[in-house]
């Protein structure tokens, strides 16, 4: 029987004109299915590696996620942070994911998702809720329209305005396509998508501007640098979203030259969980995600 490699150790370095020197590092486990069980976070400081999160799973007995957890390093402990729970419908597809944050030594919720599916298996919404202590309230809505081979063709993204769903503020759309084995995300209230085939045997031209897209430390606790390298000079707008789309806050809005680029990013002022930063070029969308803990 072939077991499949599994990655261990991820140790990222930062390069400073002269040599490389030690910054972050992953630990992973897996239980006997192969699924990632903990992922231990630390940082390199004083020539030593020092704990700072850690990540931990659990599944159902057929594999299924049903818990992930974030927990931080504090005075030689793991304190909790951060938890999402996930649901199932009949046929096995995620149907609703609940966030919660640990406070006064209890999990109180905080965010959740409830997703409904074609007859294929598609995304067709994903509504939005925040707990405001007491209630589920209704925040955004996406939602999608595909072809008959899987591929969307139109993706919405509404806010609740307290009465209906409305369409006028800017979220990030997840648009995908080959029966939902592919993604592209994408920043705005609506997309319309068009396929076609290219011939066989025809180079396509590389036109993308944006590399080397990331943030780190990741995750992040205060500050986490955003950086990335543009091949020619755009007008670019950078944001970050929560989980269900919604925009929280605004980076940047400029003109940047071809070359490398860099932005602090500030979470202090951020609950603990998981984000997206999105950036959108004239061109081009590029995203990544950022673990929030405190």
């Amino acid at each position: 029987m072939y077991n499949v490699p599994k990655l261990i150790t991820v140790t990222g370095q930062l390069w400073n004109e002269t040599y490389w020197y030690n910054n972050d590092q992953s630990t992973l486990t897996y239980d006997a299915n192969g699924n990632l069980l903990t992922t231990l976070s630390e940082y390199w400081e004083d020539e030593v590696w020092k704990k700072s999160t850690k990540e931990s799973f659990i599944y159902s007995i057929n594999n299924f996620k049903l818990s992930y957890v974030i927990e931080l390093w504090e005075d030689d402990d793991w304190v909790n942070s951060s938890k999402q729970l996930y649901s199932y419908n009949a046929l096995d597809f995620i149907d609703m994911i609940t966030s919660q944050t640990w406070e006064s030594n209890v999990w109180a919720n905080s965010q959740k998702a409830n997703y409904a599916y074609t007859t294929f298996g598609n995304i067709e919404s994903v509504i939005s809720e925040e707990w405001d202590g007491s209630v589920w309230v209704k925040q955004t809505l996406n939602q999608s329209y595909y072809d008959e081979y899987g591929n969307a063709i139109e993706g919405n993204y509404y806010v609740w305005d307290g009465i209906s769903w409305v369409q006028n503020q800017d979220g990030l759309i997840t648009m995908s396509y080959n029966l939902s084995t592919d993604f592209n995300y994408y920043l705005g209230y609506k997309v319309d998508a068009h396929y076609y085939a290219l011939p066989v045997d025809i180079a396509e031209m590389d036109v993308v501007n944006i590399k080397d897209f990331n943030c780190v430390p990741n995750p992040v606790s205060n500050f986490t640098k955003l950086s990335f390298n543009l091949k020619y000079s755009t007008e670019v707008e950078i944001k970050v979203y929560d989980i269900t789309g919604k925009e929280i806050m605004a980076i940047a809005n400029e003109r940047l030259q071809r070359g490398n680029h860099a932005y602090n990013i500030d979470t202090n002022k951020l609950p603990a969980g998981t984000y997206v930063v999105g950036l959108v070029t004239d061109n081009d969308v590029e995203t990544t995600k950022i673990i929030i803990t405190k």
